[in-house]
């Protein structure tokens, strides 16, 4: 099979070109995206791994221990693929099972080559191969009749930082400029209190929190008590058809719900703060993953999960988004070596590449379901419009707002809030690419807005370690701080804390009460304080303990007091950190419709958080409850659209959500499969409680 006279020269060649066949293939067949935009693909996929494999191979074949070119052909191929192929057999690309057919082709090929003694036009076919199976676009509709509908949300985005962006640069946020060209839109008039969770439920459901159950994001899916629209899309009640819904990143949305429920509901992503990383499909949440890992959590993903999810991320990139990421890598390495970068520097990044993840697995998802209802949130807009909005105002604004912010700070986080918006912008540009507004409809939504929280009256939050918190309950290394952490996930929630159980049931709440007896004695030694005051929310299962630091201390504790947490002793400064926000939220969000129907370039009246749902319905096709307080903003509409497909009211409200056990419940059917198991009750037994 192998000419052993080929010379040890040819030997890089050989590796080169079957590394990109290779890859080409893998690529190919089962992770795509990255191939698009083709140019950039063919640089990423072809000629990089190419000029590794031959540089590689030249350096191998110049050690005594790599003699034969077939060994430094095989060694080469195979190292340099292995990153790709990882990619192309993540657990979120398309055929994982491709790894282990490239890693046979890439430890046979150089053989082959050699022999042939011939290279060039095997890396010519795999260029070929990339162009002549190009990247499908997504789709949007299952075929049940329903008109498909594209929601796409940024938390805090409004039409007023918009504007002052594109005055200052008239190319700048090109997407969203057109967008108003072709569409109709408004401000969107959000309500107080304006806590995320909150709003983007009643934007889901069309009711108030009074009626849905979601008051801030110590809630779960669990408390939800009102169907949202893509319960309504799924499993309609108004005896329309069926159809499918994806929905990504959506707050409160997590657990999804469980094996057979819910089938039409084709994807369902964790949105932000919860620590839930479950998803639907499974492997649908690397940028979840990726975001557990900054957190001041108990709930850190492994190393493989990590991993994992990095492969996932770039097994659904486009090949723009592929660059990004290596590039935001590569800026945040050798920032932190060389250029001076802190915690600030890394934070704003990985809020953006989190939302450019999150796009990605859009888009794929898309491509793979074609459902009728799709939703997707950003909320890098949000994050940094909060933290670092004094850098912005202090580059184009009043800088006398923010006298402490430093030259070099401007100069580093000055454009952050702006990258922000523009990161969004060309996930609507990748968008406007791929679809054709004839067909559907877009959405674009925001919970309210953001503006400017002045130095002088500045939110300073004491934010809680959750892990340090519970290593201390514990009683740090020589007690059982390791064992507290690996009972309980934290998350920091506004100016508390939710400590929730990993065990179900009956023992999870007797873990919460222990934890609850010891935090109570908890003190601020140098002024003779309690520290907190501890609940279980009202509004959610029992499963998660509040911890809210007394108001009394915030006006006496310094970092180097002395707080005692169970018996272990220490400086505050281990348990808080100071969080200091510069934006907060306003009352004015953002509302644009575009598409099949749309008037274009049409301004619409104030439109409010209670009129996106009943549109959204009628947008699909369906009819709109009467019980919904809120209205179709039917000017939106052409006059040949209204009188085509005039507004429909049906008696009742929205589909009731598939409701998601509670921990008590878990436990009790964990325990009747127990005695189902061992002979006590069989399966056709009536369930305690059933009535029966």
């Amino acid at each position: 099979m192998f000419d052993d006279s080929a010379p040890r020269s040819s030997a890089p060649r050989a590796a080169a070109s079957a590394v990109c066949f290779v890859l080409a293939v893998a690529i190919a067949l089962s992770a795509p995206s990255l191939t698009d935009p083709l140019l950039p693909g063919l640089v990423f996929v072809v000629l990089l791994p190419w000029a590794m494999a031959f540089l590689v191979a030249s350096a191998l074949g110049r050690m005594p221990a790599f003699r034969e070119p077939r060994v430094v052909a095989i060694a080469t191929s195979i190292a340099v693929a292995l990153p790709w192929l990882l990619v192309a057999g993540a657990p979120l690309s398309r055929h994982p099972w491709i790894f282990w057919l490239g890693l046979l082709l890439a430890a046979i090929l150089p053989l082959w080559i050699l022999r042939e003694r011939g290279s060039a036009w095997v890396a010519v076919a795999a260029s070929v191969l990339l162009i002549a199976l190009p990247e499908s676009n997504p789709k949007y509709g299952s075929g049940s009749g329903l008109r498909p509908l594209v929601v796409v949300g940024m938390d805090s985005a409004n039409w007023r930082f918009i504007e002052e962006m594109t005055a200052a640069n008239p190319e700048d946020l090109p997407a969203l400029q057109e967008l108003r060209r072709r569409g109709a839109w408004a401000p969107l008039e959000s309500q107080t209190p304006t806590a995320s969770a909150r709003i983007w439920t009643i934007l889901g459901t069309g009711v108030n929190d009074a009626q849905n159950g979601i008051k801030n994001f110590g809630n779960r899916r669990s408390d939800l008590r009102a169907g949202r629209v893509w319960d309504a899309v799924v499993d309609p009640n108004d005896g329309g058809p069926a159809g499918t819904a994806g929905v990504v990143a959506w707050l409160i949305n997590t657990p999804p719900p469980q094996a057979g429920e819910q089938l039409n509901l084709k994807f369902n992503t964790p949105g932000w703060v919860t620590g839930i990383r479950e998803a639907r499909p499974r492997p649908a949440n690397p940028a979840k993953v990726l975001e557990s890992v900054g957190e001041d959590s108990t709930n850190r993903p492994g190393y493989a999960e990590l991993f994992s999810a990095m492969c996932s991320a770039m097994a659904v990139a486009d090949a723009k988004h592929a660059w990004m990421h290596i590039s935001t890598a590569f800026e945040l390495m050798f920032g932190k070596l060389f250029g001076g970068f802190g915690k600030e520097d890394l934070i704003w990044r990985m809020k953006i590449m989190r939302d450019r993840i999150n796009a990605d697995v859009f888009f794929e998802l898309s491509r793979r379901y074609g459902p009728d209802f799709t939703a997707f949130v950003m909320y890098g807009t949000d994050q940094i419009g909060h933290f670092y909005w004094k850098y912005h105002e202090a580059k184009y604004g009043d800088a006398d707002l923010f006298p402490s912010v430093r030259p070099v700070e401007i100069r580093r986080m000055g454009e952050a809030l702006r990258d922000s918006y523009r990161a969004c912008d060309l996930v609507l540009s990748r968008l406007l690419e791929k679809v054709d507004l004839g067909e559907i409809t877009l959405m674009l939504i925001s919970d309210h807005g953001m503006q400017s929280l002045p130095e002088s009256r500045d939110d300073k939050l004491l934010k809680l370690r959750g892990g340090a918190l519970l290593y201390a309950a514990g009683g740090g290394e020589d007690g059982a701080g390791e064992e507290m952490i690996a009972r309980f996930t934290t998350s920091n929630v506004d100016k508390a804390l939710y400590i929730s159980a990993k065990a179900e049931g009956e023992l999870g709440r007797r873990h919460l009460n222990e934890l609850r007896d010891v935090l109570e004695s908890s003190r601020n030694l140098d002024v003779g304080q309690a520290l907190f005051t501890l609940s279980f929310p009202d509004n959610t299962a029992q499963a998660s303990l509040r911890v809210d630091f007394l108001e009394e201390n915030r006006n006496t504790l310094d970092m180097d007091h002395q707080l005692q947490v169970g018996e272990m002793v220490g400086d505050a400064s281990d348990l808080f950190e100071i969080e200091t926000r510069s934006g907060r939220h306003h009352l004015d969000g953002f509302f644009l419709l575009a598409g099949h129907g749309i008037a274009e370039g049409k301004w619409l009246e104030r439109v409010s958080i209670y009129d996106v749902a009943p549109t959204m319905l009628h947008v699909l096709g369906k009819p709109v409850p009467s019980d919904l307080p809120g209205r179709v903003v039917i000017e939106a509409f052409t006059d040949e659209h209204q009188a085509a497909y005039p507004v429909r009211l049906v008696p009742g409200g929205l589909t009731d959500p598939i409701r998601a056990r509670s921990a008590s419940e878990v436990e009790a059917e964990l325990e009747r499969q127990k005695l189902i198991e061992e002979g006590y009750i069989t399966a056709d037994d009536p369930v305690a409680g059933d009535g029966e």
